[in-house]
């Protein structure tokens, strides 16, 4: 059996369903309402951190709009859509957003007794009754179309599936097709609508609705700061591991190659470090001559080539001619 998603069910079902009809009878009630309405909200000042967040310059849009958003036009709505209908109809919409914020409000309740319970039946059975009303009494009165939004939405997924039909893929049709407003009402026979009234008995079942609900909660995202904090000490006590990389005293080891870059060896200083070692005798010179003809052969054909030892020992005499090595230039075609 599913729990009941407060989240989705109410934030972003009935109470974005309802304020959305709202503004289909405040623009079929003319006058610059909806206009209004995005002014008043724009007048709220915000409140803490994460109670009340600043209202967008243009409310009534939707635009981009996270769950927090509409819980937020929620809260502040009383006061926002005060008298911006006539009466009786302000009566009525104003006693429908209190009840709203009303149930909401229990239903956000982190606990929970017999009475809070038996209150928010009430106001549930309550709800659903004024939703009638509404419905019958004031948004039969006023006659209700699509947004211009909705209806340009409308008009441009139309014109995507025609061109489909057509063989024309195009994520951006054009402009020639007009957008025409149908009527609309407000739809009551939604599931998400019906779902209000499982919450007591979810809630006496399996906890507040905080307890499982998919809107990420702080616990959480403290629990997942922690295991970042974690990762990072982790990765610096690997990183410090890679920085203590010592030399291992082997006598049968004929090389060493370090893990890292990070500890590299001047050769003037470990030529005269190892002086006495007979292998230390022209060591700089004869890995240059090393060197140098691979690195050459790498410019030239970038590819390595196994090329022969040069000749050079430490008894070469001619070590003036040796030393142009030092001043040998590169220059890649």
């Amino acid at each position: 059996m599913l729990v009941v998603d407060l989240l989705h069910e109410f934030e972003l079902g009935v109470w974005k369903v309802i304020f959305t009809h709202l503004l289909r009878l405040l623009d079929a009630a003319k006058q610059g309402r909806v206009h209004e309405l995005n002014r008043h909200y724009c007048q709220v000042p915000t409140f803490s951190w994460d109670t009340i967040q600043c209202f967008r310059s243009n409310s009534s849009k939707m635009k981009k709009m996270a769950a927090r958003d509409f819980k937020d036009l929620l809260l502040c709505s009383i006061p926002v859509f005060e008298d911006l209908l006539p009466e009786p109809h302000n009566d009525f919409m104003m006693k429908l957003l209190f009840l709203l914020c009303h149930w909401h409000g229990l239903a956000k309740l982190c606990m929970h007794t017999e009475d809070t319970l038996r209150l928010m039946e009430s106001v549930t059975v309550m709800l659903g009754n004024h939703l009638r009303t509404f419905t019958n009494e004031t948004c039969a009165t006023f006659s209700t179309k699509e947004l211009h939004r909705e209806a340009e939405a409308q008009t441009r997924r139309q014109a995507r599936e025609t061109l489909l039909k057509q063989g024309v893929f195009s994520r951006q049709p054009n402009n020639t097709y007009t957008s025409t407003r149908k009527a609309k009402t407000l739809n009551l026979q939604t599931y998400k609508l019906h779902a209000l009234g499982d919450y007591v008995e979810q809630i006496q079942t399996y906890g507040t609705t905080d307890s499982y609900s998919t809107q990420g909660s702080l616990s959480t995202m403290l629990k997942k700061i922690d295991l970042f904090i974690q990762a990072k000490k982790s990765s610096f006590h690997n990183l410090l591991q890679l920085n203590d990389e010592s030399l291992p005293d082997k006598p049968e080891d004929c090389y060493h190659i370090g893990q890292t870059q990070n500890f590299p060896e001047d050769l003037i200083p470990f030529v005269r470090k190892n002086s006495a070692d007979p292998l230390m005798k022209n060591f700089i010179l004869q890995l240059k001559a090393h060197l140098l003809p691979r690195v050459q052969a790498l410019h030239e054909a970038n590819v390595f080539m196994d090329l022969p030892e040069p000749s050079v020992t430490a008894d070469a005499t001619d070590i003036e001619a040796l030393s142009m090595l030092n001043q040998v230039v590169f220059q890649r075609d």
